[in-house]
C-alpha cells in the first residue's frame, strides 16, 4: 500500500479541478441600482457589474450586452454576463427612460406688476416649453387673482405636459389703492429679498416671500436672548427658484420678543405697498403674537387672554359728520348710543373699550401717513383681537329720505353659527320698529361691486366687506366686526320715532340683552 501513497496527489488535484470547473464560487452584482429612472435626454452611465470567483475579482470578464438611448422614450434591458469553468452567471438591469421633467415657463418680461384695485391687469406675455414635447404655451393657465386685496401678490402661472409634470411660475403682482402722489417709474421692477405676504390659516403663520440671488434659503429661525428656534423653510416652486413659504405654529413656543432671521441675516417684510394690510396682532392657537416691522419683522409672543368683553368702534368722529339727518348728526348720534350701551354692560360686569368718548379720537394707531379711517380700522382691530365681540354704530340716510329702518352689516365669511347674536337680532328688530322699508336686515356687503347680499337665507358670497371698519380688522387681525346702522336718520318717521323718542334706546337694550346673555350673564333690565 505504501508504495501507492504518491497517487494520492493527482487524484486530489483531479477532484480539486473538477469541483473548481464545475461547482466555482462565482458571483456576479451590478453596481448602483437594478432598475433606474432616467428624464428623456438624461445622461445614461453605465456603472457595469462586479463579478468575483473564489473572493477574487474578475470583473474585467464581464460582457455587457444591451443600451440605452435616452432620447426615446421606454423600457430599456442592460444584461451583464460572466463565465467561469463551466459555469455562467447573469444579472439584468431595466432603464426606463421618462418625460418627468416640468416644462419651463418663460415671461416677456421679469418684473412686478403694478395696478390698482379692480383696474385691468397687464401680465407680461407668457410661453412655456417642455424639452420631450416643445411648445406647450397653449396649456398654460392663470389663476384668478384677487383684485380686492391691497399688497404683494404671487399669482401662479401653470403648465402642463401629456406626461402630467405641471410647472408653475409665481407672478408678482403689486395692487395700490391708489397712485396719487407715487411715481410709478420709480417702483422697483424687481423683488428684493423678504417677506411679502403674512397671513393666518388653520392656527398657523404662512410667511411667504422672496430670496433674491439665492436659489434657496436653508432655513429661517426666530430667534431672542435665549434661544434660536428653526422654524423650516419650504420651497413654494420646485422650478422657480428663490420663492419661499414657512408655516409657524406658536402654541410651544416659550413667550418671549423673537426676530425673523433667515440664515444670519434679519428678514424684512417688503410686501406692504400701503402700509394697511399687515398682520398686527392675532390669535394664533392659544397665544397672543404681536408684529412690528421698525427694524426687520419682531414678533411678541404671550398667553392670549381677552382684555375686554366687547369692543365697539363708534362711527365717525372728529370733523367728519357722517350722515346728516333732520335733527342730528350722525357722528353724534353714534357717540350717544354707544356711552349708552358702555354704561348698561357694565352695569352687568362687563368690560368694554370705546374707540372714542367723545367728538374727537383720543388716540389711534398706525402709521403717520395713514388716513384716518385706516388709523380708525387699524385701532379697532388692534383692541377687536383681544375682545370677545366687537361691533361698530352706525346710522344710515339715503338720497331722498324715503327709506326707513336697521341695516345689519356682517363679515361675508361669517357663518351663521358665528353670527348668532345677529341674527336674533335681525327678528327682534322685525317687532321692535314700527316701519321698516329696507330690504335688507342682515346682509354682507361686498367692496368689490358694493352689491348687498342677503342673509336671511343663510347664503354666503362675498369674502370680504366693503366697509373698512370691518375689512381692516378681519384682514389684519382676523377679528369678525358687524356693523349696525340703526335708522335712516334723515327719514321723517325714524327721525321722529327713533331720534326724537329715544326709539333708539329700545333697539340698543335688545342688543344689551343679546350680547349679555351670549356672554353668560343675566340681563338685568333698565330701571
Amino acid at each position: 500500500m505504501k508504495k501507492f501513497w504518491w497517487l494520492i496527489f493527482p487524484i486530489l488535484a483531479v477532484v480539486i479541478g473538477v469541483w473548481v470547473y464545475f461547482f466555482p464560487q462565482l458571483e456576479l452584482h451590478v453596481n448602483g441600482e437594478e432598475l433606474i429612472e432616467l428624464d428623456y435626454q438624461q445622461e445614461y452611465i453605465e456603472e457595469n457589474a462586479i463579478a468575483t470567483v473564489f473572493g477574487f475579482d474578475i470583473s474585467d470578464k464581464v460582457v455587457v450586452d444591451g443600451s440605452v438611448n435616452t432620447n426615446v422614450l421606454g423600457e430599456y434591458l442592460v444584461k451583464y454576463e460572466v463565465s467561469f469553468g463551466n459555469v455562467t452567471r447573469s444579472v439584468e438591469r431595466k432603464v426606463s427612460v421618462k418625460d418627468l421633467s416640468a416644462p419651463v415657463i418663460t415671461p416677456s418680461f421679469e418684473k412686478v406688476v403694478y395696478t390698482l384695485q379692480q383696474e385691468k391687469v397687464d401680465f407680461p406675455y407668457f410661453s412655456a416649453n417642455d424639452a420631450y414635447e416643445g411648445d406647450v404655451t397653449t396649456s398654460l393657465t392663470m389663476a384668478k387673482q384677487d383684485m380686492n386685496y391691497i399688497g404683494v401678490h404671487f399669482v401662479p402661472v401653470n403648465a402642463s405636459d401629456s406626461s402630467g409634470n405641471i410647472a408653475t411660475y409665481l407672478q408678482p403682482l403689486a395692487i395700490y389703492d391708489t397712485f396719487d402722489g407715487v411715481d410709478k417709474s420709480t417702483l422697483p421692477e424687481e423683488l428684493e429679498t423678504g417677506v411679502y405676504q403674512m397671513k393666518v390659516v388653520n392656527d398657523q403663520l404662512v410667511i411667504r416671500g422672496y430670496a433674491k440671488d439665492v436659489e434657496t434659503l436653508s432655513s429661517l429661525y426666530l430667534i431672542n436672548e435665549q434661544s434660536k428656534v428653526d422654524v423650516g423653510v419650504q420651497s413654494m416652486s420646485t422650478v422657480q427658484k428663490g420663492y419661499f413659504e414657512t408655516k409657524i405654529a406658536f402654541d410651544d413656543l416659550v413667550n418671549g420678543t423673537y426676530q425673523l432671521y433667515y440664515d444670519d441675516q434679519k428678514l424684512y417684510e417688503l410686501g406692504a405697498i400701503v402700509d394697511v394690510y399687515r398682520l398686527g396682532r392675532y390669535h394664533i392657537g392659544n397665544k397672543l403674537v404681536s408684529f412690528s416691522y421698525q427694524d426687520g419683522i419682531t414678533l411678541t409672543v404671550e398667553d392670549f387672554a381677552y382684555v375686554y368683553d366687547i369692543a365697539i368702534d363708534v362711527g365717525h368722529g372728529g370733523n367728519d359728520v357722517g350722515a346728516v339727518g333732520k335733527s342730528v348728526y350722525e357722528r353724534d348720534l353714534n357717540l350717544e348710543v354707544s356711552l349708552y350701551e358702555k354704561k348698561r354692560y357694565e352695569e352687568h360686569g362687563l368690560k368694554v373699550w370705546l374707540i372714542r368718548e367723545g367728538r374727537d379720537y383720543p388716540e389711534l394707531l398706525g402709521e403717520e401717513d395713514w388716513v384716518e379711517l385706516q388709523n380708525v380700522s387699524y385701532t379697532l382691530g388692534w383692541y377687536g383681537a383681544v375682545s370677545k365681540y366687537t361691533y361698530s354704530n352706525h346710522h344710515n340716510s339715503d338720497t331722498i329720505g324715503a327709506t326707513s329702518g336697521p341695516e345689519i352689516i356682517v363679515v361675508g365669511t361669517a357663518t351663521k353659527d358665528e353670527l348668532a347674536v345677529e341674527y336674533r337680532l335681525m327678528e327682534e328688530f322685525k317687532t321692535i320698529y314700527p316701519k321698516i322699508t329696507t330690504d335688507w336686515l342682515v346682509f354682507t356687503r361686498s367692496y368689490n361691486t358694493a352689491s348687498r347680499t342677503n342673509r336671511e337665507d343663510g347664503h354666503l358670497v362675498d369674502e370680504r366687506v366693503w366697509y373698512g371698519n370691518m375689512r381692516y380688522p378681519y384682514e389684519c387681525f382676523g377679528v369678525i366686526v358687524t356693523t349696525y346702522e340703526g335708522a335712516y336718520i334723515n327719514n321723517a318717521h325714524d327721525d321722529k320715532w327713533y331720534v326724537k323718542n329715544d326709539g333708539w334706546k329700545t333697539v340698543s337694550e335688545a342688543k344689551i340683552r343679546a350680547y349679555v346673555e351670549a356672554l353668560g350673564k343675566e340681563y338685568i333690565p333698565v330701571k
